[in-house]
This record gives structure tokens, sequence and C-alpha cells, in this order.
């Protein structure tokens, strides 16, 4: 994992202590946007440019590690290693 993924997920970790997945309100304020921009997102066609996420009854959760990941190559940021 590369410095830049670490040093994401720590101050994530700092922020959302405890969590192994983040909510929808989590993941909208790491990303400074609505709720339902986040449900939106979530439901866009292409697999690629979906969030890595999961159902949890009738809620989705966003694994910590794997949307960071998401995040970064989304913005372009190559070299991350798995």
């Amino acid at each position: 994992m590369t410095e830049l993924v670490e040093g994401i997920m720590q101050e994530i970790n700092d922020c959302y202590k405890g969590k192994i997945f983040l909510s929808v309100k989590d993941v909208s304020e790491i990303l400074g946007c609505s709720q339902e921009d986040v449900h939106n997102l979530s439901r866009l066609r292409r697999h690629q440019k979906k969030p890595p996420r999961i159902m949890v009854f009738n809620e989705v959760r966003y694994p910590k590690k794997a949307f960071v990941e998401w995040l970064l190559l989304e913005r372009g940021l190559q070299g991350i290693e798995k």
C-alpha cells in the first residue's frame, strides 16, 4: 500500500473510529457533497465508476480501504499497490 493511501486511511480512521464500513452520510462528508449525490453515484450503470459498496439489509455501506483506493484511482492517481 502506498504512503498516500496509508496517510488518507489514517485520517479517515481518526475521524471514523471503530467503523469498518462508511455510511452514506460519512461518504458525503468525505466528498463534500449531499447524501443524495452519494446515492446517485452508487446507482451509476458503469461498474468501474461505482465506488465499492455492500448492501446491509436496505442500507449501502462502503468498506473504508476499498473506498479510498477507488477514490484515488478515480482521481487519476496511479501506482497504488494492492
